[in-house]
């Protein structure tokens, strides 16, 4: 078996229809769950990783606005959005996945979801009255 083709290969989605995703603010509940999905969905860094976000919000004290997709009917996680609330002289006052880190983003089983997870995030960012990076 290839190690490499096994990570890089992408999983089918678990939905039926990727418009069923649901979208929320990662409960502390679910960070198992989504550490689960990082460490097997292609698309993924170290930057996705629950312990990152720890990290981040420990050394740094920015507050983490993870958003996390889920399939209403499987109950599984199906993409996910690390975002950090920061405060700083150089960005003011941003939402931004990942600071200090060369790759963030969305990462799912689709475009869709991508989209989904992007559009979701434009209202916390509109009501912290915050730019998004």
């Amino acid at each position: 078996m290839n190690l490499q083709s096994e990570i890089t290969r992408p999983r089918p989605s678990p939905l039926r229809n990727d418009s069923d995703a649901q979208i929320a603010e990662l409960p502390a509940d679910l960070e198992p769950a989504w550490q689960q999905f990082v460490l097997q969905t292609a698309g993924t860094s170290p930057f996705h990783e629950i312990g990152w976000k720890r990290a981040v919000e420990r050394i740094y004290e920015h507050r983490p606005r993870y958003l996390v997709a889920r399939s209403a009917s499987a109950d599984q996680v199906v993409g996910v959005l690390p975002l950090f609330e920061v405060k700083g002289p150089l960005t003011g006052h941003a939402l931004i996945s990942v600071p200090y880190a060369v790759y963030g983003g969305a990462s799912s089983f689709s475009a869709e979801i991508d989209a989904k997870l992007y559009e979701s995030a434009r209202a916390p960012a509109d009501g912290m009255s915050v730019r998004s990076a």
